[in-house]
């Protein structure tokens, strides 16, 4: 696919962790010597504060937020902390919509800098269905 002035092509992987408690998002860009990590997001029940929460590590980057679920969508205000101790905010709203996904990141700020906003578009290109083997 050819990207447009601003884009990068990124791979999103979907998966339920291996105890089927929380969904994990691996968000990663090609690369000629295979696809590189940018980061990870899971989002499931946080039984400690009663409720569903996301907690997401970019770089040198450590964020979490309450999930807010509707339909077909999940939001949630996230707050985070970098390396440098630069402290980060976000609104994050994920919307399914057929075989599209939309990640909208809004508010985006680091520290002292400026907000600023990303939009993220994934299509599903192919489907590997999960396999339990009995042993």
């Amino acid at each position: 696919t050819e990207t447009q002035m601003g884009e990068v092509p990124m791979i999103l992987s979907c998966r339920l962790t291996t105890n089927r408690s929380y969904l994990q998002l691996d968000l990663s860009t090609p690369t000629d010597d295979g696809p590189k990590t940018i980061g990870t997001l899971l989002i499931g029940r946080d039984f400690a504060m009663e409720q569903v929460s996301v907690w997401g590590f970019f770089g040198d980057e450590q964020v979490h937020g309450r999930v807010r679920v509707g339909e077909g969508t999940a939001s949630w205000s996230e707050t985070g902390v970098r390396n440098s101790g630069a402290k980060s905010t976000a609104n994050t709203t994920m919307k399914v919509d057929g075989d599209k996904l939309t990640i909208d990141r809004t508010d985006i700020k680091y520290g002292d800098a400026p907000p600023h906003e990303g939009h993220y578009t994934f299509t599903r290109s192919q489907q590997r269905p999960g396999r339990r083997v009995n042993q």
